[in-house]
C-alpha cells in the first residue's frame, strides 16, 4: 500500500508546516498510547471529574477522539478552500456500492 506524503504534496502552500505539525501529532499520539497502554480494562469504566463532569475514563476517551475529529476536519475543510482545484482526495468511491454511501 502506497503511504501519502502530505508535505510534499502541499510544501508549496505550507513552507514546511505540515512537516512540524506532523512530528508534534506523531508525539501526541505516542503520549496518548503509552497512557492507554498504562490502563487495565477495569479502569474504563471508574468515575472520573473532567473539566467540570463527572464521567468515566471510557466517556472521557470517546470526547477526545470524536473532538479530535471535529478539528481535522476543520483542518481538511481549510485545506481545501486554500488549495481549490490544487486539493487531492486521498480515497474517491470507485464501485457501486462505495458510491451510495456518499
Amino acid at each position: 500500500m502506497a503511504v501519502y506524503d502530505l508535505n510534499a504534496s502541499y510544501s508549496d502552500v505550507t513552507g514546511g508546516f505540515v512537516a512540524e505539525a506532523s512530528k508534534t501529532l506523531e508525539s501526541a499520539q505516542a503520549r496518548i498510547e503509552h497512557c492507554l497502554n498504562q490502563l487495565a480494562d477495569d479502569q474504563l469504566l471508574e468515575p472520573r471529574r473532567v473539566q467540570g463532569h463527572d464521567t468515566c475514563i471510557l466517556a472521557a476517551i470517546f470526547h477526545s477522539v470524536c473532538h479530535f475529529e471535529g478539528h481535522a476536519q476543520e483542518i481538511v475543510g481549510m485545506t481545501r478552500q486554500l488549495l481549490g482545484e490544487k486539493y487531492t482526495f486521498l480515497w474517491v468511491p470507485s464501485t457501486p456500492e462505495q458510491q451510495s454511501a456518499g
